[in-house]
């Protein structure tokens, strides 16, 4: 006859294994209405996003933002584009290879009323908020992937705000930004005449 502690043992083994066992993933992506753009569609903007550097060796978002409070970045040159493929080579316009953490900033350029579907692809940890509401976010240490796609519902075409948080920890690195909008269903790199700041 088993014992109680035989008993509990043998239940808590096959759940305690199965949480083991599952993989875990830290990318989840958001379906969100665009409420008021930042500027109106006929404004114009420099182009490219603004980008801070900080150099840390970082394995979550949580990580590069406690950084953030106590360490101001330094400024990089614009990021003309968010097509940055897989690269061992110096992460976005840093001079660095690896442990570099971003703060981005500027405005996507959303002209058609309708749904606009983002998906990132990524080398490391990667979130993306469009209007101030967070769209995509895989925000732990990976292999290139892409991430879940998310929604943008666009009411008022405009000039919406864009606020990213990127961090490369070793080896490669890679940041491309894809989407579809009303008009073109299949998904492809987000161009570069829609960034501004």
């Amino acid at each position: 006859m088993l014992s109680l502690f035989q008993k509990v043992i043998g239940l808590l083994v096959p759940c305690i294994m199965g949480v083991l066992l599952v993989p875990y993933s830290s990318s989840n992506a958001a379906d969100v209405t665009a409420v008021e753009p930042a500027y109106s569609a006929g404004e114009s903007l420099s182009p490219g996003l603004k980008v801070w550097y900080y150099s840390r060796d970082l394995s979550r978002l949580r990580e590069l933002r406690d950084w953030m409070k106590w360490k101001d970045g330094k400024e990089g040159p614009p990021l003309l584009s968010l097509d940055y493929p897989e690269t061992t080579g110096p992460v976005l316009t840093a001079t660095q290879e690896d442990l570099v953490g971003a703060r981005i900033e500027g405005a996507i350029l959303l002209s058609e009323v309708g749904q606009y579907r983002f998906k990132v692809l990524s080398n490391d940890g990667i979130q993306v908020d469009i209007g101030g509401k967070k769209v995509l976010k895989d925000d732990r240490t990976h292999s290139t992937r892409f991430s879940k796609e998310g929604t943008v519902t666009v009411n008022t075409p405009g000039w919406y705000s864009v606020y990213i948080l990127y961090f490369e920890r070793r080896h490669s690195a890679a940041l491309q930004l894809h989407w579809t909008t009303p008009s073109i269903n299949s998904m492809h790199v987000v161009p570069p005449e829609v960034f501004g700041h």
